[in-house]
């Protein structure tokens, strides 16, 4: 089946549709926050529509928190950055040094990556602690290159950093977020 391209479609005429599916995400976020016991492991698929657990993996984890992350990128909805950083900072740090699995991406990436592109974008407030901690995760990477664990020990290696919350899980000042300016739409190619 060939592929066919509305000319006439423009980034105007998809914005209630964005606002839609950011709309709908936010309220999945919460409600997976309301309703998940991270005691259960991460959500890793559904059953009859409710998330489940499965004990060998938890890949996912990840996206659990992250997705809060992006949801405050689109939105500037700040719930949603202290939900993440809250979320991160309380189960993401057993992950940073867990080596010799391929799920790094989507643990790390998804959360710590997601705080250190808002702070170089400068969309959160600068603080050192926060700065050493978020440059810990690559370099506990560097040092460990894939290098398969024992599984009769299966320890993670934690950096004396991550032992401690690097900054206070508490309500910061409020930090209004520099509009990013949008580029102006782009004319269509004529046909």
């Amino acid at each position: 089946m060939p592929l066919h391209i509305d000319r006439r479609l423009t980034p105007r005429k998809l914005l209630p549709a964005i606002e839609q599916v950011f709309a709908l995400s936010g309220r999945k976020i919460l409600s997976l926050e309301r309703t998940w016991k991270p005691a259960q492991g991460a959500p890793v698929f559904t059953v009859r529509g409710r998330y489940t657990a499965r004990g060998w993996t938890e890949w996912t984890q990840g996206f659990q928190f992250g997705a809060a992350f992006l949801q405050f990128d689109a939105t500037h909805d700040e719930a949603f950055l202290m939900l993440g950083r809250q979320g991160t900072l309380a189960h993401m740090a057993r992950h940073v040094s867990h080596t010799g699995v391929h799920d790094h991406g989507f643990n790390n990436v998804s959360t710590y990556g997601n705080l250190w592109r808002l702070l170089l974008e400068q969309r959160l407030p600068a603080n050192p602690r926060r700065t050493a901690l978020l440059r810990t995760g690559p370099q506990t990477q560097r040092r460990h290159p894939g290098r398969p664990l024992d599984p009769a020990r299966r320890r993670h290696r934690l950096h004396p950093q991550l032992q401690r919350p690097a900054f206070p899980l508490r309500r910061h000042p409020p930090f209004r977020p520099r509009p990013r300016p949008r580029p102006p739409p782009r004319p269509c190619p004529p046909r």
